[in-house]
């Protein structure tokens, strides 16, 4: 792999292809993140840059929110259906984002290989501002309608008759 990496194709110097930092400390920003030849590499040692720890705090932060949001959904909605279909679907797309990104976070620490390339880390933080904009373009653009027709339902629900129970029925 060193013969690769000093080769005139990926033209990157040795020291800045997962070996050991420059000037003996680590940078903010993983050298990777600057080369993209550098993403289908497996790293010679667990790292775990600064960016990687930030993206860990998020990652479980985002986790353990959803998993919470997940199970107090019908109280913080007030069981309103609609509500509470669209907070059950986001919920469940960021913890599985996240516990993915949590899970190459933490193979990137040991070292793994082929779970441990940056570039499954870089997809799962895509996937994760996706849902998010999905769930902003959904929440300003889709839900409004929804809303309303799903009041209309509701409205119309109220003021229906409902039928009367026979006496035998009642029995039973």
């Amino acid at each position: 792999m060193l013969q690769l990496l000093t080769s005139r194709i990926v033209n990157i110097p040795a020291p800045l292809a997962h070996d050991e930092p420059l000037g003996g400390e680590e940078p903010f920003f993983p050298h990777e993140l600057w080369y993209p030849a550098l993403w289908l590499f497996d790293p010679r040692r667990g790292e775990l840059y600064p960016l990687y720890i930030g993206l860990g705090v998020l990652f479980g932060l985002v986790f353990v929110g959803a998993i919470v949001a997940h199970l107090l959904a019908p109280r913080l909605v007030r069981r309103h259906r609609l509500r509470l279909r669209l907070l059950r679907r986001l919920t469940t797309a960021l913890a599985a984002i996240s516990g993915l990104g949590l899970f190459w976070l933490a193979c990137r620490a040991f070292a793994l290989p082929l779970f441990s390339r940056p570039l499954w880390l870089w997809f799962t933080v895509i996937a994760l501002v996706g849902v998010l904009v999905y769930a902003l373009y959904y929440w300003r653009r889709r839900y409004p309608h929804e809303a309303r027709a799903y009041e209309d339902v509701v409205r119309r629900r109220r003021w229906m008759p409902t039928p009367r129970k026979r006496v035998a029925a009642r029995r039973r």
